[in-house]
């Protein structure tokens, strides 16, 4: 976990010098994307994130009751015959490789990938992460937060990974005070 932040401080700081080195417009458009925004896009870059989807959602399903043998525990799940590494190496793979598709698309959009499995965990009151409705719920919760960017009544272009986060942040807060 402190490698990952420590890489993310080296990428962000390395953000932040390409913003201020950059031309004024590129570092404009970049400040954007690096907000999170659907602004501009168009089907071209929805059709790169369903192509990818198509192509990578199967193998995500292959390999889900694996993975639910993973919660037994790794000496478990190997006693069952799962080979952990190969099955946790797959599925990074198929995970990073989604989240960059559709973060090159619109850039980073906080909290969807946290807050869809969880609501859909709840609402369907099962032990087992449902990927394709976590999915669907992640599209819904987009379209709400970008809905409410455009319908808010002030004069203000939210970008839509704002608005998420802040929608984000109460979840959690919810959370945490419902877990007490």
């Amino acid at each position: 976990m402190l490698t990952g932040i420590g890489v993310g401080a080296i990428l962000s700081a390395f953000n932040g010098l390409l913003l201020v080195k950059g031309e004024i417009d590129s570092a404009i458009t970049g400040n954007l994307w690096l907000a999170g925004s659907l602004h501009a896009r168009t089907w071209d870059h929805a059709f790169a994130v369903f192509a990818g989807v198509v192509l990578l959602l199967p193998y995500a399903k292959l390999f889900t009751s694996a993975m639910a043998g993973l919660e037994l525990g790794e000496l478990r799940a190997q006693s069952v015959g799962i080979r952990v590494l190969k099955l946790r190496l797959i599925m990074t793979l198929i995970g990073v490789a989604l989240a960059a598709l559709a973060t090159a698309a619109t850039g980073p959009i906080a909290f969807i990938a946290l807050a869809a499995p969880q609501l859909m965990v709840r609402l369907r009151n099962t032990a087992n992460l449902p990927i394709v409705s976590s999915a669907l719920m992640g599209a819904l919760i987009l379209l709400i937060a970008d809905l409410i960017s455009q319908l808010i009544p002030i004069d203000v272009n939210l970008p839509i990974g704002r608005v998420c986060g802040i929608i984000g942040g109460f979840y959690l807060l919810w959370l945490i005070t419902r877990s007490r």
